[in-house]
């Protein structure tokens, strides 16, 4: 309703400054035209010319139209410079330059024009700017995983080589190799599913599978599945969950996966051997 109110207070507005003008135009335009007349006329009878008086009757509707948008463009040529600086400045802003800014300083419904053009481009400058910080995040992550996906994929291959050409020393070590294995093909795994889930949350169909769990066990869990891992960097476990049930309504896969970049975060930076 404000708003309504508004826009025919601006209506309003632009319909007086164009009755302003019309009117001091119509004024000034009968004043010019009386006192031209009244000088053409000293001066038909000053020189006894009748045909000053004819050539007068034949140039005073004219002379009137010529004076008035004479007058009316000369009232309103700082409008149409104004409108003129608002389409160059729309037209520098179409072709990409969004920190330009309009330089219209009018308290009328032109200066509300223009201050809407500096909001806009102003909002899309920044709207650019927190794409290009987006992409940027999106490359960054896309580098820290590639990085992240080429170790445990390097040790795989460095295992499987070993059991390729039977470099071990006995049934022992030849199960330790599998099982390190094993677990570099997990912790691969886990790694492209945090790729996919990724690109599954910047998505619009990204939904919640939210169904009611024990967080107390699916932390449990979690920290098994972990441990080897651990153990493997020289890193010990240390776990104070309460044993009894903590029945919550979450996403069990995506906290699970949120849980274990934590687990794997926490590893990467812990010293070793530590815990």
């Amino acid at each position: 309703m404000i708003k309504i109110i508004r826009n025919l207070q601006i209506n309003k507005r632009i319909q007086s400054n164009i009755l302003i003008r019309m009117v001091l135009s119509f004024i000034i335009t009968i004043a010019i035209n009386t006192s031209l007349s009244i000088l053409f006329f000293h001066f038909g009878n000053a020189t006894k010319l009748d045909w000053v008086f004819n050539f007068l009757a034949y140039l005073l509707t004219p002379m009137f139209f010529i004076i008035f948008v004479i007058t009316f463009f000369t009232l309103t040529r700082r409008i149409v410079k104004d409108l003129i600086a608002l389409e160059q400045g729309l037209q520098i802003i179409s072709e990409g330059n969004l920190s330009y800014r309009v330089n219209v300083v009018r308290q009328d419904e032109l200066g509300l024009v223009a201050l809407n053009i500096n909001r806009m481009a102003e909002r899309l400058e920044q709207q650019i700017i927190k794409e290009r910080e987006i992409e940027k995040s999106k490359m960054e992550m896309i580098t820290g995983i590639s990085h992240d996906l080429r170790t445990p994929l390097t040790s795989i291959i460095g295992y499987i080589e070993l059991l390729r050409t039977e470099s071990y020393q006995d049934k022992k070590e030849y199960t330790r190799f599998i099982q390190n294995t094993y677990n570099k093909a997990l912790h691969l795994k886990k790694l492209l599913d945090d790729l996919f889930e990724y690109t599954r949350l910047n998505s619009v169909d990204s939904r919640l599978n939210l169904e009611r769990i024990d967080l107390s066990q699916l932390l449990n869990q979690l920290l098994f599945e972990f441990e080897p891992i651990a153990q493997e960097n020289n890193v010990h476990l240390i776990k104070d969950i309460d044993k009894s049930p903590i029945i919550t309504l979450i996403d069990s896969e995506k906290i699970a996966r949120a849980i274990d970049n934590l687990l794997m975060n926490a590893l990467k930076y812990s010293i070793s051997p530590g815990s």
